[in-house]
């Protein structure tokens, strides 16, 4: 899933898995696999595993992430401090909210809408993704001019306008090469980088323009010209899932 948040599972092999076959302490909680008493499965089965990927990088000293004095200030002020850094890096809910406190600083310094505010700029989560994308998909200045003109900014420069739009592509390229980036990981743990399919689902992937071309750009220069990711978009991936995974137990 890539849109308004984030998450990723996996089938893999429970001999490669040892939560699946350690008897935990009885006072915490068992696999989110499953809800049965170890051992889960013969080692010769499979399992889907909730990755819970948007937490990766959380509540540790030295941090994997590239994190930026943006994500520090987005965390800060985030319903949950320290939690789901990942996610706060690359899904929708996000996004805005970074390339805000980027174009906040900007403006403050005079370089962007001649120091002029408006209330989507001082507003946190003011500026939306959607506004990002649409930036991002304009077909030239006056249709970004629009965009911003809606949000309240008078008369936008198209130094504004190309200036914005930088940011919008800067933002929303990390967020692509870090999904590439998990997805990389992913794929060369279950040994199939020439052929691994991913089923996506999420207005992020679905709608941001040129995201899902960035990913793969991304995942070629991470695992090379010849690698097999490849996407297909998968509407109410979640219970669609959840119903295959059912089936293949009771089949």
């Amino acid at each position: 899933i890539l849109g308004t948040g984030t998450n990723l599972c996996y089938v893999e092999k429970v001999a490669r898995a040892p939560k699946l076959q350690t008897v935990r302490e009885f006072n915490k909680l068992p696999s989110v696999a499953t809800w049965c008493n170890a051992p889960y499965a013969s080692s010769g089965q499979v399992h889907v595993i909730n990755t819970e990927w948007g937490g990766f990088d959380s509540g540790k000293q030295v941090q994997a992430l590239p994190i930026s004095a943006y994500d520090v200030v987005l965390d800060r002020r985030s319903v949950n401090p320290g939690e789901h850094l990942y996610e706060k890096m690359i899904s929708g809910m996000f996004l805005g909210e970074i390339a805000r406190l980027v174009a906040s600083g900007l403006i403050a310094k005079g370089h962007l809408f001649k120091g002029d505010v408006s209330e989507s700029f001082v507003t946190q989560n003011g500026f939306t993704t959607e506004a990002m994308a649409n930036i991002e998909g304009s077909a030239g200045v006056k249709e970004m001019q629009r965009v911003l003109e809606e949000l309240g900014i008078m008369k936008p420069t198209e130094s504004d306008c190309r200036l914005m739009r930088s940011i919008c592509e800067m933002i929303s390229t990390r967020a692509a090469r870090l999904v590439a980036a998990g997805l990389a990981a992913v794929a060369e743990r279950s040994g199939r980088v020439k052929d691994f399919k991913v089923a996506v689902d999420g207005t992020v992937f679905s709608k941001y323009p040129r995201m899902q071309a960035r990913i793969t750009a991304a995942l070629k220069e991470l695992l090379g010209n010849d690698m097999g990711v490849t996407f297909t978009e998968a509407s109410d991936g979640s219970g669609v899932g959840a119903a295959l995974a059912a089936a293949a137990v009771s089949a």
